[in-house]
Order: C-alpha cells, then structure tokens, then sequence
C-alpha cells in the first residue's frame, strides 16, 4: 500500500508539472493566433488568394478555437471553485440552489 501511495504522490507531481508546462500563460496562446489570423485575413484582401495563405488561415482558426476554449474551461473552473467557497458560507442557499441545479440536470 505503501508503494502505491508514493506512486500516486509522484504522479500527482508530474501531473502538476505538465499542467503549469502546457496551460500556463492561456491568455497569451490565445492573443498570439488572434494576432497571426488577423494578420493573414488582412492579406487575403489580395485577389487572386493563394492557397498556402487559406490553408494557414484554417490552421490558425483551428488553434485558436483550440485555446480559446481551453481559456473558457480553466474560467469555468475557477468560477466554479469560488462559488462554492462563497456559497458554502450560506448553507441554506448552497443547498437550495445545489436541489435546484440537481433538478436541472
């Protein structure tokens, strides 16, 4: 059992550190292709367009679509996290609304 825990500890430690590695600084992965798309529609004024510009193009709506739903679900999460901090204070209330959105779903 022991192993297991220490194995579990470890884990949680590489988890934590893949997850600073590829989600830290979100709002700058999502600013960045914003910036590279709206460059390159500004280039696609140009008539006749080229290929390799729309291919481009398509890979950067792809990557920003991408973060900026990574960005969308990390505010979730915090929002989520804050409201049940808040809401707990106020059992009557976190419980109403928790039968409520029970009965939503």
């Amino acid at each position: 059992m022991k192993g297991v825990w220490r194995n579990l500890k470890m884990a949680r430690i590489e988890m934590k550190k893949i997850n600073q590695k590829e989600f830290m600084g979100v709002s700058e992965k999502v600013q960045a292709p914003r910036r590279e798309l709206i460059d390159t529609q500004r280039t696609i004024r140009v008539r006749p367009i080229p290929q390799d510009i729309i291919d481009e193009e398509k890979v950067l709506r792809t990557e920003l679509a991408k973060w900026s739903m990574i960005e969308e679900n990390i505010y979730k999460q915090k929002s989520r996290v804050q409201w049940l901090k808040l809401g707990d204070a106020n059992n009557a209330y976190f419980f109403a609304s928790m039968k409520g959105r029970k009965a939503q779903n």
